[in-house]
């Protein structure tokens, strides 16, 4: 990724995914050029019993996880607010995982484009 030079944009973006179930989910994956900063993840269980919630990132699209949670206990209807900020480079696929039936999960990050 070249250096950013005072070019380019800066975008408000968010994601949102309504009944996962079960699953790993890419929530957002970096783009050449790009610089992403996450603000926060919100993470809803819809389900009627605990579940079990992983925050995780491949860095550079390597396939190997860095864990922010894992294994977090979230109660049935409970909300789980990741509020600290990650910054994420290219190729960085930032993922969601629940052992819930019922998920819905809201990204909302800062897109910084130097291309």
């Amino acid at each position: 990724m070249a250096i950013p030079s005072g070019s380019g944009t800066e975008v408000l973006k968010r994601a949102v995914f309504n009944g996962l179930s079960n699953t790993t989910q890419n929530m957002v994956t970096v783009g050449t050029d790009k610089i992403v900063t996450v603000l926060n993840i919100i993470i809803n269980n819809q389900q009627a019993a605990i579940c079990s919630l992983d925050i995780q990132m491949s860095p550079a699209g390597s396939g190997t996880h860095k864990y922010f949670y894992k294994a977090t206990a979230l109660g049935s209807g409970d909300t789980f607010v990741f509020s600290d900020r990650l910054i994420l480079h290219p190729a960085d696929i930032l993922k969601v995982y629940s052992t819930s039936t019922n998920f819905d999960v809201c990204l909302n990050y800062i897109e910084q484009d130097f291309s």
